[in-house]
This record gives C-alpha cells, structure tokens and sequence, in this order.
C-alpha cells in the first residue's frame, strides 16, 4: 500500500511523513503527541510577545518573525493531518503517473522526467544540509548571550520558564523535539510542493508532445490519437 514512497522523484520526503505518521496508517495520538510540543511552545511564544511588546523592538521583532514561523509550520502540519487521505491519493497519483510515462512516454520526456528526478534529489539534498546548519545554529544561539536564553523565546503564567528545572527541561524539550519536529515537518512539505510543480510541467510537456506527434496518415488514427489527447488532458485536469 505504500509502495509509493520509494519513488525515486520524492526521495526521503514522503518517508520522513509516513515515519512521522502525518501521512498513511497513522493513529490519531501519534499526531497529537507529535504536534504537543510546537503548539505548546507556540503558546508561550504568543505569551512572551505580549509580555515583550514594549520592550527592545529589535527583539520584538525577532519574536515575531520566529512565531510566524511556526505559525506557518503548524498550518502545514494541519494541511497534511486534516487531508491525509486525499494528500495520499494524490502521491499515488503521481506514482502512477510517473511510472506511465516512465514506459510509454517519448524518449523526450522520459528524458525530462529523469532530469526533473535528478533535480528534485538534489533539492531535498541541498535542503537538508541547509536546515542542519541553521539546527546547529539555533542550538548555539542561545550561548551567545550572557543571560539564560531559550531557542524560541517562551513565557508561561503561572512559573517563570527561566528558572531552574524549568529552564533546562525547556530548553532540552526546544533543542531534542521541537527543532526536529520543525525541520521534518516544514522542509519536507516544501519540497513536495515544488516537486508536484516540477512533475506538473513534465505531464503538459508530455501533453505537448503527444499532440505534436499526431500522425497525418489517416483520419481514423488521428481521430483516435486526438481522442486520446482530450482524454488525457481531461486527466489533468481531474
């Protein structure tokens, strides 16, 4: 049933999710506990940033940014969860599909196709290193100042989150789940999204070229490649 992750064209990105268990046979509590510790760590932000409103604006600033961060990180995180099924339907869509034009393609997409392969890999690549960069440099952030420094700056009612043992269970509970959780869940969604839009262009071009190669022999094999065109877009399209 998830054979469809082993297509070379997403390569670790839909396996991160089905690991995650965002995607497939997941179970509703694996979702929620996955999701604890960026909301509640969303929550502190949004306390903290009221309770720094008046303060240095340049930290204010910085508060906001980092909080719309995982602002947008959780609304993907929602995206996937909430259309788990459909969002699997569509990558064995393109499993399909890529594998259809794999075999029965002109050798011009095919060739295209393998490009866009290439490139997608290098991509997740290339993404990858980068977000374990800015992982390492968020875990040293925090040591660059003198005071106790969180990676997200919290602030929760009740205890002051800068005192011991609250500081270092925050602190662990930013650096060993959220940063993680932040990485696979945002980095991922990203590259599938531009990969959807790099194979989109493989399946017009596809399109352009059965048109181009309508043969002008006879009407009935037109009529019939020309049919099968329509159809083919309609698929597309649908």
């Amino acid at each position: 049933m998830e054979k469809y992750k082993n297509l070379p064209l997403y390569s670790v990105n839909v396996k991160i999710f089905l690991q995650l268990g965002l995607i497939g046979a997941s179970t509703r509590t694996r979702q929620i506990l996955l999701a604890l510790v960026p909301v509640f760590t969303y929550l502190g932000q949004i306390l903290n940033l009221f309770k720094t409103s008046g303060g240095d604006i340049g930290e204010t600033g910085m508060n906001f940014y980092m909080m719309a961060q995982l602002t947008h990180c959780l609304v993907r995180f929602l995206m996937v969860v909430r259309n788990n099924e459909r969002f699997v339907q569509f990558l064995q869509c393109i499993d399909r599909w890529y594998k259809d034009i794999e075999q029965n393609s002109d050798p011009e997409v095919v060739h295209m196709l393998q490009d866009v392969t290439t490139h997608a890999q290098k991509l997740t690549r290339i993404g990858f290193y980068t977000a374990t960069i800015g992982a390492l440099c968020s875990y040293i952030y925090p040591f660059s100042f003198e005071e106790r420094k969180f990676i997200l700056d919290i602030h929760y009612l009740f205890f002051d989150a800068k005192q011991s043992p609250f500081y270092e269970f925050f602190f662990l509970l930013q650096a060993l789940v959220f940063v993680p959780t932040f990485v696979f869940v945002y980095l991922p969604f990203s590259n599938l999204l531009l990969i959807s839009l790099k194979f989109g262009e493989v399946i017009l071009m596809d399109l352009c070229v059965k048109l181009r190669n309508i043969s002008n022999q006879d009407e009935v094999t037109q009529l019939r490649q020309f049919k099968e065109c329509i159809w083919y877009h309609e698929r597309i399209i649908t």
